[in-house]
């Protein structure tokens, strides 16, 4: 099985977080060391050359992960061990609460639970917007995305899944229907790989005097060069109202969407565009068929949440379940089943808990015993 992926940008990544944060993730624990392939992004590449790694031919699900800790220009492809298994959660707005404190335990397990690419792209607003972090270099300001941006938490692999972030979030979003108002320019976005990043709270302003009212802002992403382009939502809501121009020429709003600048000066989208990012082909070299889900995190979607689970998965890794032509229906578990394995993991802690108490409650009635004969 060979795995293909878009080269990762010219320029590096770097979060701020500490690169220890990572070591938790599933490419990087022994158990899969052996078994991974980290495929290395030279500077240069040839027009439309991907990146290659070799996988085991019967691999059934393997994990690609891209992170800025890791400080390297890399993809790093490990498959799923035999026995491991995987729980999608629903496509719920609602928290599942239940799972909050389960989620380590049951990695540890070997259940790795996922989210749809569809919760991903619909749950974009939800997520705490990350600020751009600004680096000096030799004059240069570059700007540096953080490590569990929302965009990338979320970045689709194809043109379907780019164009689905905007049909997803038409309701709510000017931007969104403006695009799909144009259909010229939202299969121009889709085609250079852009997709819709959310919608981001009105920044503060450094001086108090100002009369001039916050503005909010709307952004989408670049899936090849990780670039974000901020729109003005009021400007966004004037192109709406205005509808075309009467002499018959480009619409005011045509030329809002075409002369945005969407990419780095190096973007690849050029050497690959409309391209899937992600690619499997067997060992003839046919596509075969992919899912691709997320790593769930509690801690990004609740205050909840104990700050000490945030940095427990990593929101740039990503699951990939292949359809080798066989029954994969055993690597996934039901919610019937879920619902049985939360239920007996509760009654194993508690008895836990109750036997951690009873000893505590001996060794205090021998402290007494002793006290006592002193």
């Amino acid at each position: 099985m060979i795995v293909q992926c878009v080269p990762q940008p010219a320029h590096k990544l770097y979060g701020p977080l500490p690169k220890e944060v990572c070591l938790d993730n599933p490419c990087t624990e022994s158990r899969h060391k052996q078994e991974t392939v980290t495929l290395i992004t030279p500077f240069r590449r040839n027009k439309g050359e991907h990146v290659t790694g070799t996988l085991a031919k019967d691999t059934a699900a393997f994990f690609l992960t891209s992170c800025s800790c890791m400080r390297t220009e890399a993809y790093d492809v490990s498959p799923l061990r035999n026995g491991e298994r995987i729980y999608v959660i629903r496509d719920s707005p609602e928290f599942p609460k239940k799972l909050t404190n389960l989620v380590i335990k049951l990695r540890e397990r070997g259940i790795w639970v996922v989210q749809s690419q569809r919760r991903a792209n619909s749950r974009v607003n939800t997520f705490c917007q990350q600020e751009e972090i600004f680096r000096q270099d030799f004059s240069r300001v570059y700007k540096v995305n953080a490590h569990n941006c929302p965009a990338l938490n979320s970045l689709p692999n194809s043109s379907e899944d780019r164009h689905r972030t905007f049909e997803s979030h038409r309701n709510e979003s000017d931007l969104c229907r403006l695009l799909l108002d144009h259909p010229g320019q939202i299969r121009r976005y889709v085609a250079e790989g852009i997709f819709y990043s959310g919608l981001h709270p009105a920044k503060t302003r450094e001086w108090e005097e100002s009369d001039v009212p916050l503005v909010r802002e709307e952004s989408v992403f670049c899936s090849f060069c990780h670039r974000k382009t901020c729109f003005d939502s009021k400007q966004v809501s004037d192109c709406l109202t205005q509808g075309q121009s009467t002499d018959g020429g480009e619409s005011s709003a045509e030329a809002f969407l075409l002369n945005q600048e969407l990419h780095q000066k190096d973007c690849f989208f050029r050497n690959y565009p409309d391209d899937t990012l992600v690619q499997v082909k067997d060992a003839e070299g046919c596509n075969a068929k992919t899912q691709m889900f997320f790593l769930y995190n509690p801690a990004q979607e609740s205050e909840s949440v104990d700050e000490a689970f945030r940095y427990k998965v990593c929101s740039y890794a990503r699951v990939f379940v292949v359809d080798t032509g066989q029954s994969v229906n055993p690597l996934f578990i039901s919610h019937e089943e879920m619902d049985d394995i939360i239920r007996l993991q509760y009654e194993k802690d508690v008895a836990q808990l109750r036997e951690e108490f009873n000893v505590a409650s001996k060794a205090m009635g021998n402290i007494k015993e002793i006290m006592r004969t002193l």
